[in-house]
């Protein structure tokens, strides 16, 4: 219907911007026409997130056609337009090396500016953060950004502005992976070689998300090369990658393949005290195949994770992931319309092993279909689709919860979700949007609407005040154990009070600048958090607990400074937050007496500073980064005793020592020590013969050996680590 509109007798022109090498689809390229004999008729507009690009309301005439990117060559046609005509072409550009100089230069600024939200992540953002491997990684680069809090070195997770791991979107090439991160923190699946790019949002995102309430991460995994065969491998003290790619045969298919395994837990036996009982592994493969008018691919990755969060003691975490499906994307032919569409499964499985209790898993699948449809009509942007989801979930936790204990079952969903982008002027554009879904037989139906917008007062993109704002509710929960913010075993199960899915009201207002070389902006939000379950237990720490329903809220703000000029780039990052759970005192057993208990989660971290800056001396590229966190709440022990059961009949009192106690404050009311870490490292190139390059990389972690706590148990009286000074040299060789 809407491609039939009130225009439909002008002509129009769509398609899709790809990089010539590997078809990735190129974002943010600027497309123009000028009519050749009258310079007043000129239109121009940039590719969206898909590389999709359409213009329309062209009058009959010659019109030069143009398309150009930093960094690559411009396409330059002419094209003859008729009244009624509908256009498709898509262009691929090819890399400029006159221009590649410039673009490490005008490339860097990353960190600071967003759109409606949306923050773009490139390969690039990752290679600025020292990490000790050769290239970055996502989960590092993550980490130093305001709002997002990672409690150490290990366990893998990463609690964003108020939210748990479990809240939080991870989609890799729109497949959703339940476990993203690996049990050493500097360390994902997502290494930089492997990404194309990263959309990140820390709240107030779009209603083509939907299914959690705190985040969303997009990751675009990037293609193989059309061309030529290529192949890397690394190798550090942590961890060692093997990269490999290729045609197909034909120019329009390519593949990827990946590897990568962790070292540590045989290195660390040399260097680390005490020695790192981790392990993880991942594998990685992508097939593509592109065409002017269609592009698909179909994706395979597992992900392995082993190990030991608490020295001291025998437990022993496992957990995997394994992610398979296909997307592709079509323009018909007399359309002015993208069609986008997903078919994949996501499963995940965790489990610990104990020698003291029944060992515990939890296991979840996912099978997942959608269609997406973006469509112009004039300059204003529909974005509508439908999906269906139906989840299977399965788990045995006898002894870790009171009022669980082994489960299956399944869930089914469907939905739509609908925006659009309306232009306001030339400074103003409005983003409203809603999620319609149902869950029969045991949600009623869901209606979520959104609404985003964004202001340039100027008339320019140097400066932009945005705001969004959503409702977002979560029907699948995700529970690990509170008491210790360091546990990373998580059940997943529906929400286990009927009628009740999470969910989470968002309020956001930002405002960015630029000026020069230098950019900053400072943004605001808010959540309402209701129907969030949480464990909650009594005075008397016991191994098990149970479960009930807390309301909340977040807010906080971050301030991001931003500087870019020649060799030096650097960022500056604060974050304030502070989150509040709200439960009736009825939950909580015989405690204080107070009607409703409020206390502030074990991550809720009140202040992060973050600091990143690189310099290039010479041919050496010196990056360091700074990082500060003020302590999160623990719940303080009071004291100790000892306990006699009488269930299996009358103990000896006299002569029997009971079972050791701890008796424990109100829940959160201390704060742990702060947190600080300083990391550094100097890498460089070198051109070997046969179009081959060795990288190397030296460097430190934790460089001036700060002693950072990572757990502390009341029981034992003992404290665990994060990682001390370690040094590390890495090398990486491959095709150029």
């Amino acid at each position: 219907m809407l491609s039939n509109g009130s225009h439909a007798q002008w002509a129009s022109i769509q398609g899709v911007v790809t990089d010539y090498e590997n078809s990735q689809k190129l974002e943010g390229a600027n497309v123009t026409i000028l009519q050749i004999d009258n310079d007043n008729r000129f239109k121009g507009v940039a590719t969206d997130r898909n590389g999709f690009y359409q213009i329309g309301s062209i009058r009959s005439g010659v019109y030069e056609f143009k398309v150009s990117f930093l960094g690559y060559e411009t396409y330059v046609d002419t094209i003859r337009f008729q009244l009624g005509d509908i256009r498709t072409l898509s262009v691929t550009l090819k890399l400029d090396a006159n221009q590649l100089g410039e673009v490490v230069v005008e490339q860097q600024a990353g960190g600071v500016l967003r759109e409606e939200g949306r923050q773009r992540v490139s390969p690039m953002d990752l290679s600025r953060i020292p990490t000790p491997v050769v290239g970055g990684d996502l989960v590092s680069y993550l980490q130093t950004l305001p709002g997002v809090v990672s409690l150490g070195g290990r366990g893998g997770q990463l609690f964003i502005r108020g939210g748990s791991p479990s809240e939080n979107m991870v989609l890799v090439d729109g497949i959703l992976i339940y476990k993203p991160f690996h049990i050493v923190g500097f360390f994902s699946p997502f290494p930089q070689d492997l990404i194309s790019s990263a959309d990140f949002y820390a709240g107030g995102f779009s209603p083509y998300y939907n299914g959690r309430i705190s985040s969303v991460l997009d990751i675009n995994m990037r293609n193989g090369n059309k061309f030529e065969y290529k192949a890397s491998a690394a190798v550090s003290p942590f961890v060692t990658d093997i990269v490999a790619e290729g045609p197909f045969g034909v120019e329009t298919a390519s593949w990827i393949v990946s590897m990568r395994r962790s070292l540590i837990q045989t290195t660390s036996k040399a260097f680390i005290e005490p020695e790192q009982p981790l392990k993880f592994e991942s594998h990685y493969g992508k097939i593509s195949f592109n065409t002017n008018d269609v592009q698909c691919s179909s994706l395979l990755m597992h992900t392995y994770d082993r190990g030991r969060l608490d020295f001291e003691k025998d437990e022993t975490i496992r957990w995997g992931n394994i992610l398979i499906g296909g997307q592709c994307q079509v323009l018909p032919e007399e359309s002015k319309l993208l069609l986008e569409t997903n078919v994949n499964f996501s499963h995940m499985w965790n489990q610990t092993e104990n020698e003291d209790q029944k060992d515990s898993f939890s296991r979840v699948s996912r099978v997942y279909m959608d269609i997406n449809m973006t469509q112009y009509v004039n300059d204003i942007r529909f974005i509508f689709g439908a999906f269906l989801t139906t989840r299977y979930m399965n788990y045995d936790i006898r002894g870790r919860f009171q009022d669980l204990d082994t489960e299956r079952y399944a869930l089914f969903n469907m939905g739509t979700h609908f925006e659009v982008t309306i232009p306001l002027g030339d400074k103003l554009k409005v983003q409203p949007g809603i999620v319609a879904s149902i869950i029969p037989g045991i949600y009623k139906p869901s209606f979520e609407p959104r609404f985003r917008t964004a202001w340039q007062p100027f008339g320019s993109e140097n400066q932009e005040l945005s705001a969004a704002f959503g409702v977002y509710r979560q029907p699948l929960v995700g529970i690990s154990d509170m008491r210790d913010a360091s546990s990373v075993f998580t059940i997943w199960m529906r929400a286990p009070f009927d009628g009740a899915q999470m969910e989470a009201t968002h309020y956001l207002l930002s405002w960015q600048q630029s000026i020069g070389n230098f950019n900053w902006s400072l943004e605001g939000y808010y959540k309402d958090l209701e129907n969030i379950s949480i464990p909650t237990w009594t005075t008397v720490a016991r191994v098990s607990t149970e479960l009930t329903l807390a309301d909340g809220y977040s807010y906080g703000s971050d301030l991001r400074f931003e500087y870019s000029k020649g060799r030096f780039y650097g960022m500056v990052g604060y974050g304030y937050s502070l989150t509040m759970y709200e439960s009736s005192q009825d939950n909580f057993g015989f405690w204080f007496d107070d009607p409703v208990q409020s206390f502030h989660p074990p991550h809720d971290r009140r202040h992060q500073v973050n600091t990143t800056a690189s310099y290039l001396f010479g041919e050496y590229l010196v990056g360091v980064r700074w990082q500060l966190g003020s302590g999160v709440p623990f719940t303080q022990p009071i004291g100790f005793d000892e306990v006699l059961f009488f269930d299996k009949g009358l103990p000896d009192v006299r002569g029997t020592v009971g079972t050791r106690r701890v008796i424990l404050n109100k829940p959160y009311e201390g704060r742990l020590p702060v947190y600080h870490r300083l990391d550094v490292s100097v890498e460089r190139d070198y051109e070997l013969e046969n179009n081959l390059e060795l990288n190397v990389k030296a460097g430190a972690i934790n460089t001036y050996d700060r002693r950072n706590l990572f757990f502390y148990d009341v029981f034992t009286n003992t404290r665990s680590d994060q990682l001390p000074l370690v040094p590390y040299i890495a090398f990486k060789i491959g095709s150029k």
